[in-house]
């Protein structure tokens, strides 16, 4: 499953991609009243206020990646921005979709949202994936190598405000994941090595702390994220297994324009299948 972890993080990753909605400011709590003071001669900071209201709502993104698992890929993304309240954050309801020169297909719905003040957060995806792989040397064996991979997922989490910047809530994730080899000596080498595709189930707790003056684009503050997933048999999943996280994000600004930002992402497995335990995650670094 390393590789549907993969491709439902690429997914996931999407709910993040609001940095071009900076300029769409949220609405104001007097909003009617800046609305009907504009005219020939209001104040020229109110009508740019409500030029900056009139912003369309809506994103629409080109996509476009190279790596060595897929290739190169093009695709879009397109979503719908909307503030459900002065002091929530900007919410976001889309769709993506990638194909590449493998003949990989990756595709999915998302939302992100934020209401009450911000006192609720809600996310939620839903993805497929399709991916050709062809391994000059496969996991090092010095062997060229092809496989077909086959992913569908469901995953929703929903996180609530109890203190501060303290978020605590739940989340769930259900996905069947196949990879299969172009012949039929292929496909026992993947079953030796246990990456014969897996099926997983999963509910968990999540705790949250989130200070950042910005989920898009933050230049202060500090997030951190701590969670689970524990995978059950009366759930879907194939065996029992459990997932833990840490995430940590710092953001410092300093001089004129410029942000500092340190990251740790951690994530453990216990009694987890070949195909689910955890592995390395870097820039630069392919997941086989």
């Amino acid at each position: 499953m390393r590789k549907a972890l993969l491709t439902a993080a690429c997914l996931c990753g999407f709910l993040a991609l609001g940095s071009g909605v900076d300029a769409w400011s949220a609405p104001a709590a007097d909003e009617e009243g800046a609305v009907a003071a504009q005219g020939p001669g209001a104040d020229p900071a109110v009508q740019e206020q409500g030029k900056q209201r009139e912003a369309s709502p809506w994103l629409l993104l080109p996509l476009v990646a190279a790596n060595p698992k897929m290739g190169t890929s093009l695709g879009a993304l397109g979503a719908w921005l909307h503030y459900f309240d002065s002091r929530s954050q900007v919410s976001m309801f889309g769709v993506m979709a990638q194909y590449s020169t493998t003949d990989s297909l990756v595709a999915g719905l998302f939302a992100r949202t934020s209401f009450g003040a911000d006192r609720h957060r809600a996310e939620g995806v839903a993805g497929y994936g399709y991916v050709e792989n062809d391994y000059e040397d496969y996991l090092g064996t010095g062997e060229p190598f092809e496989t077909t991979e086959d992913l569908r997922a469901i995953a929703a989490r929903y996180l609530y405000r109890f203190k501060g910047d303290w978020f605590v809530g739940g989340q769930g994730i259900f996905a069947n994941y196949t990879v299969t080899g172009t012949s039929a000596m292929a496909d026992k080498f993947l079953s030796f090595l246990g990456l014969a595709g897996i099926n997983a189930g999963g509910l968990g707790v999540a705790l949250m702390h989130d200070s950042r003056d910005n989920q898009d684009m933050p230049v202060k503050g500090w997030y951190g994220a701590l969670n689970n997933v524990a995978n059950r048999e009366w759930l879907g999943a194939d065996t029992d297994y459990d997932t833990y996280r840490l995430d940590t994000r710092w953001f410092w600004k300093h001089g004129k324009g410029h942000v500092l930002a340190v990251r740790q992402n951690n994530q453990l497995t216990f009694d987890a299948p070949a195909s689910s335990e955890a592995t390395i995650q870097l820039r630069g670094y392919k997941m086989e």
